[in-house]
């Protein structure tokens, strides 16, 4: 049919590469804040407020990070408060440097 031909290189996206690593960070964060915070009935629980409040973050950063954080299922939004899951509780060990 037709020639592709040659196109220029796409020039890397590299604000949108470093929004969403400030965004992967601060849900690393959360998740860090989150175990930091202990266990309450088996689990470990962070009310929004406090992680916003905590980590000094406004409420879109960390709407984000939270949205972020739940595509990589270390995070879940449950009944007002942010759960770490498993893969949520591995990350805040490696975020704070805690054996694995």
């Amino acid at each position: 049919m037709g020639s592709l031909g040659k196109h220029p290189p796409i020039p890397p996206r590299s604000g949108r590469a470093k929004a969403e690593s400030a965004t992967a960070r601060l849900a690393q964060d959360v998740c860090a804040r989150t175990y930091s915070q202990g266990a309450v009935k088996g689990r470990f629980v962070v009310l929004p407020t406090r992680a916003k409040r905590e980590l000094r973050a406004s409420n879109k950063a960390l709407m984000s990070a939270i949205r972020y954080g739940s595509m990589q299922f270390w995070l879940q939004q449950k009944e007002q408060q942010i759960v770490l899951t498993a893969a949520g509780v591995y990350i805040a060990k490696l975020r704070l440097s805690l054996p694995t």
